[in-house]
This record gives structure tokens, sequence and C-alpha cells, in this order.
């Protein structure tokens, strides 16, 4: 990895630069390369800039960045401490769940909890559309909305 951990490259002056297995000649970036070069069915890493998914992406593997907090960074040195989030690599996407299983916390089956989770609305921007390029004529809208609707249960998106 680079010194300091300040970069995503993987490029290292003091102990060498790592072959990218998925790309020789190219920039590895970091402790991806490990599990791209089979030597490791899987690796952690911080993602604080990108750390976890632009070196998976570089060495060809998958990258797993979960939500900030879920996975504990105690005793990780810290970059910046808002931003700083554990994820890991793996070259198979059957290796993704079973690493999840172990480091994520387990997912309550209690009603309570899964209602709590529901939103209470979906705003859909409508700016979004125009952007995209989206007329008038289109349908885009009334299908995401009924999407919505199905998904959360009768519930009517917004439009704002």
């Amino acid at each position: 990895m680079d010194k300091m951990a300040y970069s995503i490259n993987g490029e290292n002056a003091h102990y060498g630069t790592p072959n990218n297995p998925c790309a020789p000649g190219r920039v590895p970036g970091g402790c991806a390369v490990a599990v791209a070069a089979s030597l490791a069915d899987f690796a952690l890493g911080t993602n604080t800039g990108g750390s976890v998914r632009v070196p998976a992406a570089y060495c060809g593997i998958f990258g797993l960045r979960p939500s900030h907090g879920v996975v504990s960074a105690e005793n990780i040195v810290p970059m910046a401490q808002m931003f700083d989030t554990v994820g890991w690599f793996a070259r198979d996407l059957a290796t993704l769940p079973r690493v999840s299983d172990v480091l994520l916390p387990p997912v309550s089956t209690d009603t309570a909890d899964a209602e709590l989770r529901q939103p209470s609305c979906v705003i859909i921007p409508a700016d979004c559309f125009r952007i995209l390029g989206s007329s008038d004529d289109d349908h885009t809208y009334e299908i995401l909305n009924a999407c919505a609707a199905k998904v959360f249960g009768g519930r009517q998106a917004s439009l704002s």
C-alpha cells in the first residue's frame, strides 16, 4: 500500500510496488493485489475515499464498502474518522456474503424493527428526470412511482 495509506494507487517507493495481477504494468491499488493474486481468499481494508472500491476495480475483483459505522473501526489508524469505513475484497461473489456473515451485525427479524426501517415517504426529485433528458411524454416517473408503491406497501412516491 502507499506510504501512510494516503493514496489508492498502491505504489510504495520504500518497499516496491506489487504487480497488478489483472493488468501488469498498471498501478495495483494496494491490498487488493493479495486477493487478486490468489494469496488470500479475502482482505480487509478501510475505505475513506475509495480505498476498497477503487483498488478492487483496478485488480478486477469485488470490493464491498458497508455503511459508515456498521463494522467497528476500533484499533485502526484513523485517517478521517467521519469517513473511515471498514470494507473487504474478494475474488468471487460467493465469498462476500461469507465475510459479511462474520463482520456485519445480525439482521433483526422482529417485525417491529422492520416496520421502523420502512420509510414514511419516498421523494423522487423531478430535476433528475430533466437532467437525464426525460420528456413530458416519457412514463419513467409513473413506472418508478408504481415500483415504489409495490416495494413500500402501497405508499405513493411524491415528486419534488
